[in-house]
């Protein structure tokens, strides 16, 4: 029987606001996002964003992206070169095609 296990933390987000012009348009509380494997090797992960048109959801990438920076909170991202541990996002760390 094939066994999944979570490991490292590879997306962090906590009390992240995001807007425009000072408006904030978009918040979450908490999104954690652990890496998965399969019996000792890496297996990956798909994350997809779902909702209406308007509710943020290209805001949200482009701050994932490192494109934008929140007005609040932080977005944090595995840094595999330094063993793992957690660094803040920066434009150029993650990639995502739009619809």
């Amino acid at each position: 029987m094939t066994k999944y296990k979570l490991t490292d933390t590879i997306l962090y987000v906590d009390k992240m606001v995001a807007g425009y012009d000072g408006r904030p348009i978009l918040s979450i509380d908490k999104i954690e996002e652990k890496n998965v494997v399969i019996d000792g090797g890496v297996v990956g992960q798909t994350i997809a964003v779902l909702g209406k048109s308007g509710t943020g959801k290209s805001t949200f990438f482009n701050i994932l992206s490192g494109l934008m920076k929140p007005m609040e909170g932080q977005v944090l991202i595995s840094d595999v070169n330094n063993e793992f541990k957690a660094k803040v996002v920066t434009e150029g760390d993650i990639s995502f095609v739009d619809q």
